[in-house]
């Protein structure tokens, strides 16, 4: 078309030219999704290198958790965020199927408890801002490790309300009743629409935390206070670096000496010997994101 261009939506300057002049931002506009979510499903024969198709899920899911129960099946939950460039159905972030590998099919592994809005509005200051009323995006899904007993843990199970706040929960599948339940303590910041935030004094961000199960069934969770969607680093140096146990024989935590670095998002291996290897991730630093090619190990005591 005669005369056509293309103009950038852009906001607020934030005066940063070199020059003195301010420079343009550009403005809260995301671009479309370039892919969509599968249900599909297939099972990997490792002797003949060859996959076959299984399934589907009941949800299409992007980055959901997968871990193997005791009992040969397989549980599958949540989902990755569309904001990945791969377009889901958020309702899959809250629930979970397992794979059944004598039928070939899924069936629904029941749903991740609601937020307990009533509980973290009373642990805030007074006037702090209200947990928003619907439900928070998906964020990161957490990692989803087998424990004890046959059952799995979901650790640092992110979601975010857009330009609102942020919230991190932790939770426990129990196998023989196909039910979830919170564990742990819940992890918010919501800094609109009021000045007053509503946060959880003492309690860590889980999101980006590398969790891997022992023998004995306990579970290490590492690190974590990963930067949130809104743009807000939740978590100091020392908190990066916390470690904890988690045993769901007593539903109890307890705190380990802290890594020699903080670091989100790393991969956690259990080793044959018991112990436990930290592999890469991130941490914040003041000006810059560091992102690491090194890895800590993690002994247990006697």
């Amino acid at each position: 078309m005669p005369g056509a261009r293309i103009v950038l939506a852009a906001y607020a300057t934030d005066g940063g030219g070199a020059d003195g002049s301010e420079r343009a931002r550009l403005a809260d506009v995301e671009p479309p999704n370039v892919g969509r979510a599968l249900a599909t499903a297939e099972i990997f024969d490792p002797t003949t290198g060859k996959s076959s198709p299984t399934g589907p899920m009941a949800f299409a899911r992007f980055g959901a958790g997968a871990v193997m129960l005791d009992d040969g099946r397989v549980l599958v939950a949540g989902t990755s965020g569309s904001d990945g460039g791969v377009t889901v159905d958020d309702t899959a972030a809250d629930n979970a199927e397992i794979y059944d590998p004598a039928t070939g099919r899924f069936t629904s592994a029941g749903r991740l408890p609601g937020i307990d809005r009533q509980a973290l509005e009373q642990q805030g200051a007074k006037g702090a801002n209200p947990v928003p009323e619907e439900d928070p995006a998906p964020a990161a899904n957490g990692t989803l490790v087998a424990s004890g007993a046959g059952d799995a843990v979901l650790i640092g199970h992110a979601g975010w309300w857009k330009h609102a706040g942020d919230i991190t929960r932790s939770f426990r599948f129990d196998a023989a009743s196909g039910r979830w339940s919170e564990i742990g303590q819940t992890w918010i910041n919501v800094g609109e629409p009021e000045p007053v935030v509503l946060d959880t004094p003492g309690v860590r961000n889980l999101s980006g935390a590398m969790a891997t199960g022992l023998p004995g069934g306990q579970v290490l969770v590492a690190g974590g206070g990963a930067t949130s969607p809104n743009g807000s680093s939740s978590a100091a140096a020392d908190q990066g670096a916390a470690a904890e146990l988690y045993d769901p024989a007593t539903d109890t935590w307890s705190a380990l000496p802290p890594m020699p670095d903080a670091r989100a998002s790393g991969a956690a291996v259990t080793l044959g010997d018991g112990s436990a290897v930290l592999i890469g991730g991130y941490r914040e630093l003041p000006d810059t994101t560091e992102y690491l090619a090194s890895a800590t190990r993690f002994v247990p005591g006697p």
